[in-house]
Parts: C-alpha cells; structure tokens; sequence
C-alpha cells in the first residue's frame, strides 16, 4: 500500500466519530513516518501523501490538531528546500549561521539561536520559524550537544509544543515516576533511552538517561492510551441484553449468557446477553467468547474490530481486553503478536498472561493506565450490568480536560460517564465513584 492510501485508511479509521484530535493526528503522523523510514520512502513522497489528504484533514481537524498540521508540514517544506534558501533579515544564510554558532561560546549559541527564531517569526509564520529552528538544530547536533538545560527546555518547547505524541509521553512519564518531566536531548521529536529524565533533588535540579527498561514501561503505557482512545473511535455497539418474561421452557434462550435476575411490576424477568462478532474472522463460543478462525491472522482479527466495528456488540470488559490486544498488536508488530497470539481469544476478562492487577489509592493519573467506576446499582442495574465502568485514561483533552475511554461511552470524561451510571444507582446512593484497583499491561510479553 503506498503512503497516500495508507494515509486515507488511517484518517478513516480516526474520524468515525466525526473529529480527529491533535493526539489522534499524531500517531497517525507517527505511523507514517515509521512506515516512510522502513520502507524507503523520501520526505517528499510524505509530504506530498499529506497534502493529497488535505481536505480529509481540513475537515475533520480541530483547533489544537490544525496547528499541529500546520507545524508538520512546514517542517517537512524547510526540510525539503535546499539550505541556501534561508536567510535572516540581515541576509546571513542557515550556512553562516551555523559556522557562526560553532565559533562562539555555549551561551553565545543561545542568543543566536532565539535571535535567528524571532527573526523568521517577525517574517514569517509562527509554524516557519519553528521549522527553520527545527532544522538548524537536527542538522547540527555538535551545536545542539552544547546547550545547557534552559535552552534545551526553551527551544524544545518552541519547537514541540504542538506535538501531542510528546505531550502524551511525558504526562506517563510524570504519573509514572514521580519526575518533573522529560527533555528530548536530541530536540527530534522521538523520546529515546538517551533523552534525559528531569528531576528535582534536595532542592537541586537533576538529570539522568530514561534508560531501555523505562523507556519500554513508557511506550507500552502510550500503545495502551493510544489503542484505547482507537476504540473509542470505532462503531461497536454494547451487548444485546433482553428481559425475558419467565416461563418453564425457552430453548432458544440457552443461547444466550445469563446474567441475572431482577423483580419487575409484571414478575420475575432473566436477563439476558449475548456478544457478537464478525463471523469472518472469529467464531463464537457460548453467544459471549470470540476466537480467531482457523486461516486467520489475529492481528487482522483486532484491527477488524476498528475497521467494521459495527459487525461487534460486546460488554465492557471485553471492550479493555480488546484494547489490550490492540496495544500489544501496534507495539509488538503484526508478525510477532501473531506468533504470540495464534490461539487468541477476546472475552470478559479473559486475560492475557501479561494483564495483571494492582491496587491503588486514587483515581488512574497515567495515560494507558486502568480504572473501575464503581455503582451502587438498583437490581435492575445490577442485572442489566451497570454495577460498575471499566475505562482507561487516555490522557488530557487540548483544554486540559482528562478523558477515559469506557463502552459503549467511547471518550468521555469521568463525570459524563458518572453521571449515566447514575440514573441506575439506588435511591439515596452516593454519587458512582473510582474503586481502588486498576489492572495495567506489563511489559513480560515482550521481553
């Protein structure tokens, strides 16, 4: 498939609810790059997959994913024109610049830098200056190497503040840990082993190398918000779930799972549900287990789920198990998650041996990080499954706003989910609330 086409699949797949986010808009941009570098494709051919795609992203993009665009393809124009395109007002060439900033003392570096930013600024766009800075820098990493800590946060803000792919590493990165934050050394706009953790330390600001162990704990917690805020843009429906007027023979009822009991005004009712899937790609056990077919490969069983989300109806927790497949399909790759998984099966709770469950004593603060609202349900909450809410937090919305994805809510924030588990809460009951456990997704799998 060449970029173009892999493009409008990605983008399609990311405005089936209608908006693409600047979170969304960067992993998809992510992906396309990581696409381009292994199979040769050029900056241009990137360049041109995106402007072909234009209107697709026009329509869809809010505010905060615009600027991002914005911001992408104008580093990919600087980084396609040759060098001596670019002069300062002073007519001072990008050339000279860095001969410049390669004779002068480290502090000296900072005001050249800043100076030449404002410079194209005043001239220019806001999004130009950023990719003229951006490229000065990524062609001269010796310079680079000689910032001090100020001026890598400085321009490192410049040049990415409209990154969400960033934005999303550090927010894990902080709840994780505990540490101020991140700095990308190399001011790439990728978070390595070698990007610096930024901490504070008896009063004194301090740096260490993220390292390879944290660095897999990290990205494995952003495939799992990165998979979980894809599911939230797919179409599939809650499970069937009926109530049945009681009667000494319904065959066809057996199909079906039972759930429970629950007293209503004209007698007793069973209730009933049953999950589907699409039967191209799973066969179903007991009206509520999918299993891959025979033929089919699992990873192209989990990304149906996204691509035809309407051929699927399952509960909640089958909806945190498909994420977490999802997640360990985008971070392991096809092949291998096949070769882990040839026997997959999507269920309740069906685990993977790599899901574990913790407790803890406040509300999920990491994107990709597990949570259960829990509801003090009426009897025919309770049976209708309305107990409780799995989700898991994405991250923060562009207002700063945390968002949870949790079925059949797709994203929504704590309270919108709250406020619908309300309605089937007990009179007088307190407000639906986080209970204290969370399961999470550890990295055995792929050690």
């Amino acid at each position: 498939m060449d970029l173009k086409s892999l493009l409008s699949q990605k983008l399609h797949r990311a405005t089936l609810n209608g908006e693409l986010s600047s979170n969304e808009l960067a992993k998809i941009m992510e992906d396309v790059e990581h696409v381009a570098v292994e199979e040769g494709y050029s900056k241009q051919e990137v360049y041109d997959a995106f402007k072909s795609n234009t209107s697709a992203l026009q329509k869809f993009a809010n505010t905060q994913s615009l600027l991002l665009l914005e911001q992408f393809l104008s580093e990919l124009n600087v980084a396609l024109r040759p060098s001596d395109t670019y002069t300062l007002s002073d007519g001072t060439t990008l050339a000279e610049l860095v001969t410049t900033m390669r004779e002068v003392d480290d502090e000296s570096i900072t005001t050249l830098l800043y100076d030449a930013y404002e410079d194209m600024e005043s001239r220019f766009s806001s999004a130009e200056a950023k990719a003229y800075l951006s490229y000065i820098i990524s062609s001269s990493p010796d310079v680079v190497s000689r910032l001090d800590l100020g001026a890598r946060e400085l321009f490192g803000d410049l040049i990415h503040q409209t990154n969400g792919h960033l934005r999303k590493m550090e927010e894990i990165w902080v709840a994780q840990t505990g540490h101020e934050g991140l700095i990308d050394v190399d001011l790439n706009g990728v978070i390595t082993s070698e990007d610096l953790a930024l901490y504070i330390e008896k009063g004194e600001v301090k740096t260490e190398s993220i390292g390879e162990p944290r660095l897999e704990a990290l990205k494995l917690a952003k495939a799992v918000a990165d998979a979980a805020e894809t599911m939230g843009g797919s179409d599939v429906s809650f499970i069937d779930i009926e109530l049945i007027k009681r009667r000494e023979h319904l065959p066809e009822i057996w199909t079906y799972r039972k759930i429970g009991r629950v007293r209503t005004e004209d007698g007793w009712h069973r209730v009933y549900s049953r999950q589907t899937f699409n039967r191209d790609f799973w066969d179903v056990k007991d009206s509520h287990i999918g299993r891959v077919r025979d033929g089919v490969r699992p990873s192209d069983a989990i990304d149906d789920i996204v691509i035809n989300g309407g051929e699927y109806k399952y509960e909640c927790a089958t909806a945190m198990m498909a994420v977490y497949y999802l997640a360990l399909k985008n971070h392991m790759g096809a092949d291998r998650f096949d070769a882990e998984f040839q026997n997959l099966v999507l269920a309740e709770w069906r685990r993977p041996a790599e899901v574990t469950t913790e407790r803890f004593d406040e509300r999920p603060s990491a994107p990709g990080s597990y949570g259960y609202i829990e509801n003090d349900a009426t009897a025919e909450g309770d049976a209708l499954g309305w107990t409780g809410e799995n989700v898991i937090y994405i991250g923060l919305s562009d207002q700063g706003e945390p968002l949870y994805y949790g079925h059949p809510f797709g994203i929504s924030t704590a309270d919108e989910i709250i406020d619908e588990l309300y309605h089937y809460s007990k009179p007088n009951a307190d407000r639906p609330d986080f209970l204290e456990f969370h399961s999470k997704l550890s990295g055995s799998v792929i050690q």
